[in-house]
């Protein structure tokens, strides 16, 4: 993932993208009911809540991103922080959140483990990446049966 030199804006734009494609992904399943049925065939009974709690399970990197998002609106931390227990900043830190560009946001896990915002990032893209074109829209199948 590219971010722009010195960008937090950036990395927390991406971040919130990242997470609310859930809320996108959902609106557009649920209004197609060939998707909507092999979810159901998949998993059993979905609803945009269980919707949420599988991509999760799918990749657990978008559990950072809704940290991010959530944590970049609010006042205060959500009840469920999407599974951080806290992060830090890397000793030469510079606000990018990339390698390469002097510094990384470190992100400690619940569970101990320890990753790297842009490594996160990257990963929540690739899932992403996989599971749009598992679930194209109408209009990119209909384009690519004219082709």
């Amino acid at each position: 993932m590219i971010l722009a030199p010195g960008s937090s804006r950036h990395s927390i734009h991406a971040a919130l993208i990242a997470w609310h494609l859930t809320d996108w992904a959902w609106v557009h399943i649920k209004g197609n009911p060939a998707h909507l049925e092999r979810l159901r065939k998949a998993y059993g009974r979905i609803d945009r809540d269980s919707f949420e709690i599988r991509l999760m399970e799918l990749c657990p990197e978008l559990g950072t991103m809704k940290a991010i998002a959530n944590g970049a609106k609010h006042a205060t931390f959500p009840d469920d922080p999407g599974g951080i227990k806290d992060s830090r900043l890397g000793d030469d830190f510079d606000w990018s959140f990339a390698k390469g560009f002097g510094g990384r946001l470190e992100i400690e896990k619940d569970d101990g483990s320890t990753a790297w915002f842009d490594d996160e990032l990257d990963a929540a893209v690739r899932f992403w990446t996989r599971f749009l074109s598992d679930y194209p829209s109408s209009e990119v199948a209909d384009a690519t049966d004219k082709s």
